[in-house]
This record gives structure tokens, sequence and C-alpha cells, in this order.
């Protein structure tokens, strides 16, 4: 599978889509995966080229691909990181902006109602990666993933809340 910034870049016209429904996205300046994402549900059915069917069609194309329409652009077309860090970085400085950046596209893919998103926003706020540490958001987001039918996020409730329904003040407490 591709990496991310060049499964991001990748022509519609290479994934086998229509030739009328490429142009119907060019024509709304979607020419790449990555510009895909960021258009709305809304904003394609708008477009008298475009109908259920197909936006049905891209929903599913995007999914193979671990996107959903409406991300937003900054996330999903910004450039990818250079190669090499400044010298005035260090790793651990790196890896905090990293889960910061990680958890900033996860709630904003939650606010869209991404069960997936909301099972790993939980990790997050369970222990502490990106976000400060929040047993009570840490359940919050497992249980709205879990109400969604997502069953690892049912799996990590029961494990933060050991059964009680309810999270302990420090998830490392046995």
């Amino acid at each position: 599978m591709p990496d991310a910034p060049s499964m991001l870049a990748a022509p519609l016209e290479t994934l086998g889509l229509p030739v009328r429904l490429t142009l119907a996205l060019a024509s709304l300046g979607a020419r790449t995966l990555g510009e895909l994402a960021v258009l709305t549900e809304q904003r394609l059915l708008r477009s008298p080229s475009i109908g259920r069917r197909s936006v049905a069609d891209l929903r599913e194309l995007l999914a193979r691909h671990g996107l959903v329409f409406g991300m937003p652009a900054g996330i999903v077309l910004a450039a990818p990181p250079p190669a090499a860090p400044a010298a005035a970085r260090d790793a651990d400085t790196l890896l905090a902006q990293s889960q910061r950046n990680a958890a900033r596209w996860y709630r904003s893919l939650a606010e869209q109602g991404h069960a997936p998103a909301h099972n790993l926003l939980g990790y997050m706020h369970q222990f502490g990666v990106g976000v400060a540490r929040d047993p009570a958001q840490a359940r919050h987001h497992y249980a709205t993933a879990a109400r969604a039918g997502y069953a690892p996020a049912v799996h990590n409730l029961h494990l933060l809340t050991r059964g009680t329904g309810t999270a302990p003040e420090d998830p490392d407490t046995p």
C-alpha cells in the first residue's frame, strides 16, 4: 500500500472512476484523492452531474483508504513533512507534535460521527497520548463509538471501566 502522502496525491483518473464522474469532480476542484476527501457530500449533491449513487460509490472509495468526506484541508492537503527534522528539534518534540496533530485529526473526524476516531480519541485520553490524560473523556469517546456499534470500543470501554460503568481516577490503578 502506498504511503499516505502519495495515496492522497493519487489522481482520480487512476482510481477506476467513470470518466463522467472524474470530469464532474474536476469541475469542483477535486483532481486527487485528498482533494476529494475535502469536499462534503452536500457539495457533491449540489452538482447536477453527481447523484446519490455516485456519492455512495465515492464514500466507499474514501473508506477503503481510511478517509471520509469533509476532512479538514489543512490535514489532508498539507505538504508532507521534510525528510529530515530541523536540527533544533529533538525526537521527543517531534513525537509530541505528531501526537497532538493526530489528536486534532481524530477530533475533527469524531465531530463528524466517525466511530473509529472516537475510539482512538478514547485511547489518547486514557493514556495521555497527545492530549491531557482524562479518564472521563476516554469513557465518553469509547461510549460514543460503542453506541455506534464499533466493537473495539465496546472492549476498550469495558477495560477502562473494568465492568463498573465508571472510569477510575487513574487508569493505571488495579
